[in-house]
């Protein structure tokens, strides 16, 4: 499995912008302000949760490769608990 090569900071949320919580505070992304205000917070929180997405993909490969996956139940629950986070903050 590769490793992740981008921003290892946790990603942090202020209205529109998203950045890395390091000591410059970079950027991920900015969301256009163009859009409605309810749209932009949930693209915004979705971006931000990228991380934590990814890291719960690299988990369940890993944990599959290694013959720890007994329960897809376990799986489940964990993914609606990611889901949740990504969706209403």
């Amino acid at each position: 499995m590769s490793e992740f090569k981008g921003t290892m900071e946790e990603w942090k949320l202020d209205g529109d912008i998203i950045y890395a919580d390091d000591y410059f505070q970079t950027h991920i992304a900015i969301i256009p302000s163009s859009y409605d205000v309810e749209i932009r917070e949930a693209n915004a929180l979705l971006i931000s949760k990228a991380p934590d997405m990814l890291e719960f993909l690299q988990s369940i490969v890993s944990d599959y490769e290694n013959g720890l996956i007994e329960d897809i139940e376990h799986v489940a629950i964990r993914a609606e608990q990611l889901i949740k986070s990504a969706t209403e903050g």
